[in-house]
């Protein structure tokens, strides 16, 4: 009798020694997510801070001195183009320095009363109503007016009747209302990826709650010194326009520019976390096969706000895992239940 309750007891025993074996194995299989890898669009972009202006700006100047007789326009007022600003009285006597420099214009003002205003291509403000100058030189007054050269704002009005302007004088400036940009110095470093047409997001502290779209529409011809928090920085002006900008965007304002410099379609970008190194810097993934870590070595490309751009070592459609510390190569592992991917769905594709 004892001797049978004496194997009974080792036969229990031994049955608990394989379940708590079975448990400690099952209790060592890790639990992994998985990622399944799927063809997907992404963009890489120059990011630069630039200021908001006007599309348009024209500045007015006199062609010759005289006095302001009268002024049509205040800051602010709305103007079309061929609009008044204001009147200049120009008076010489003969013989002074006023009149030797005058009389120097008469060329100017006759190629103008006989429509010849491509004489005036370096001055944004057009004469009218100029009267036959062959008096000038011998002391009598001619009437110069100053006239919008384009529809908008007159953002600034430097003058006042009575008061004399000088020849070249900046009298006036108009901005075209609606049209605003971005001038953005961008890096000789990433100018070559810039190229007109290309498409940009706009965002701004200032107007926090919009996103504007917009493209790049010019590029300079020459480089400039541009004064940074890292020091000074060789650097070229990037225009960019602004798509349906509402009354929340000013002129001023700064702006963050992502122009897309290039478009990648069909790439496969994985999470950062599901890519690791040997210790030689070789990069590899777990793919996740048949309840198995498979180890494979990879080439990437790119660094994406989503991850890592693979050119080389997966497939679409594979499933990768996404938390492999743990995970040994050929080792069993077990889908979590909290996984993107259901394991019968997985196991049928794998």
């Amino acid at each position: 009798m004892k001797k049978y309750i004496a194997l009974a007891i080792a036969t229990v025993i031994m049955i608990a020694g394989i379940l708590f074996s079975g448990s400690a194995v099952m209790q060592s299989v890790p639990f992994v997510s998985v990622y399944k890898a799927a063809p997907t669009t992404i963009e890489e972009t120059v990011v630069c801070t630039g200021k908001v202006e006007y599309c348009e700006s024209r500045e007015v100047r006199t062609i010759t001195g005289g006095t302001v007789s009268k002024v049509y326009v205040s800051r602010g007022d709305k103007v079309k183009a061929g609009d008044k600003l204001c009147d200049i009285a120009l008076t010489s006597s003969k013989g002074s320095e006023e009149t030797k420099s005058a009389l120097s214009t008469q060329e100017i003002y006759q190629a103008v009363l006989n429509g010849n205003y491509s004489v005036l291509d370096n001055y944004d403000g057009l004469l009218e109503n100029a009267t036959q100058p062959d008096g000038f030189a011998n002391g009598e007054s001619m009437t110069q007016t100053l006239t919008a050269p384009i529809s908008g704002t007159v953002e600034k009005a430097d003058c006042s009747e009575n008061e004399y302007l000088s020849p070249g004088d900046s009298a006036f400036s108009i901005v075209s209302d609606g049209d605003l940009q971005v001038v953005l110095p961008v890096s000789e470093v990433k100018i070559s990826d810039i190229k007109i047409g290309q498409p940009v997001k706009i965002t701004g502290s200032g107007f926090k709650n919009s996103t504007y779209s917009g493209k790049v529409t010019s590029i300079d011809d020459e480089a400039k010194q541009t004064t940074t928090t890292a020091g000074k920085e060789t650097t070229v002006d990037v225009t960019v326009s602004i798509e349906n900008p509402k009354d929340d965007i000013k002129p001023g304002y700064t702006a963050k520019c992502s122009i897309v410099s290039s478009v990648k379609s069909s790439a496969l970008v994985l999470p950062y976390q599901s890519v690791k190194a040997d210790e030689d810097g070789k990069e590899y993934v777990y793919i996740y096969k048949n309840g198995v870590a498979v180890k494979k070595y990879i080439t990437t490309d790119g660094e994406y706000p989503k991850g890592l751009e693979v050119i080389k070592g997966i497939e679409a459609s594979d499933y990768i895992i996404t938390n492999p510390d743990g995970v040994r190569n050929k080792a069993a592992v077990k889908l979590n239940q909290q996984s993107n991917a259901s394991e019968s769905a997985v196991e049928g594709n794998a």
